[in-house]
């Protein structure tokens, strides 16, 4: 007679010479055992599910979506700070074939004070080019001997965000243990790359001859060393025991007064209109006639006329070009996502770091 095979579910042969009382008992018991080893894996998934759950929870809870790292669930863009000895030379990142490429680290040096990291964004349309965080140049503040990119600062690219980021950070790496302190002092700038774009009357980017939008500065009334970011200084130190992350957004919050040449999208009712004297660049590019406002400053009350105001008189024979009067919109901004203030804003990170890892983490805001 041939061998029989029971159910998948059993697993267990038994021929023909397994026959009366005893061959019953043996299969008997061998299903039973089957069928506790399956509960037994059963029970042990079933519990590792239920850890997995229950860690789901601690870590992040309802209502707090804060981990016990410190850092933020969800979608975000990493920056990696690294401080580096003085035996390291800082280069481009590269691809496995040499090419330059992108990444999302920056290299400062640990034995030199004052590196600077720009920060590239805003509300134009060329931050629309900006889909992925980058960072292009990752250099920062060493030596020209011990750098091989193209500027003495790191240069890093934020793709526009109508809301404005949530921005996390810690310190990593070896802590501090005396003498040697392990820490890193963020100070925030606002530099004069804060810029309106040039569009041609169906509302193109008018490029220049390297293919760059042309831009006009804007001009401050409430100039940054006034009223300025939300948190002017940031030091966070790497102590002994675990790194927690802190929010660090109040860096990128600033406050002042901006003036539009071309307030449209800016203002939305809340902008004062005044009177600024400033001297013109005129370009004819693309046979779109470009003017740039230059040198803005405020008016005085005319000599003649005191109830009316005109613009300071210079030396034409010297070469002094003169100035001419406008009318801008201003707007107060309070605490405001620094890189939509414009269609396009470099700011600065002045850096000093002894750690020799730094995470940031940039979370969009959906409103």
């Amino acid at each position: 007679m041939a061998a029989k095979k029971l159910s998948p579910d059993v697993g267990v042969n038994v021929s023909d010479r397994a026959v009366g009382a005893s061959s019953n008992t043996l299969l008997n018991i061998t299903v039973r055992r089957q069928k506790m080893n399956k509960i037994l894996k059963i029970s042990v998934v079933t519990i590792a599910l239920i850890a997995f759950m229950v860690s789901l929870a601690i870590a992040t809870k309802p209502g707090n979506d804060v981990n016990p790292n410190g850092f933020r669930s969800g979608f975000h863009y990493t920056l990696n700070i690294h401080a580096k000895n003085e035996s390291f030379v800082c280069d481009y990142a590269r691809d496995e074939y040499g090419q330059i490429t992108t990444g999302n680290v920056v290299n400062v040096p640990d034995y030199i004070d004052g590196a600077e990291i720009k920060m590239l964004s805003g509300k134009g349309k060329k931050a629309e080019q900006f889909t992925d965080f980058a960072v292009t140049d990752p250099c920062a503040g060493f030596p020209p001997n011990k750098n091989l990119t193209d500027k003495p600062y790191a240069m890093l690219q934020l793709p526009k965000n109508e809301f404005g980021y949530d921005v996390y950070a810690r310190p990593l790496g070896k802590p501090s243990k005396d003498p040697v302190k392990r820490e890193i002092i963020l100070m925030p700038d606002l530099l004069s790359k804060v810029l309106m774009e040039e569009t041609d009357a169906d509302g193109n980017l008018i490029l220049d001859e390297y293919g760059e939008p042309v831009t006009t500065d804007l001009i401050y009334l409430g100039l940054v060393d006034e009223k300025g970011f939300q948190t002017e200084t940031m030091k966070l130190e790497r102590r002994k025991g675990k790194s927690t992350a802190v929010p660090i957004t109040g860096l990128f919050l600033w406050s002042g007064d901006v003036c539009y040449f071309d307030s449209t999208g800016y203002c939305d009712g809340d902008c004062v209109t005044r009177d600024v004297c400033c001297t013109t660049d005129i370009k004819v590019i693309d046979g779109v006639e470009v003017v740039r406002y230059l040198n803005c400053e405020d008016p005085i009350p005319d000599p003649v006329y005191q109830d009316m105001i005109t613009c300071r008189e210079v030396d034409i024979d010297s070469g002094a070009i003169p100035f001419s009067l406008f009318t801008v919109d201003c707007r107060t901004y309070t605490d405001h996502w620094v890189f939509n203030i414009a269609d396009l804003v470099e700011y600065l990170w002045n850096v000093d770091s002894t750690v020799k890892q730094f995470n940031v983490r940039f979370y969009p805001k959906s409103e």
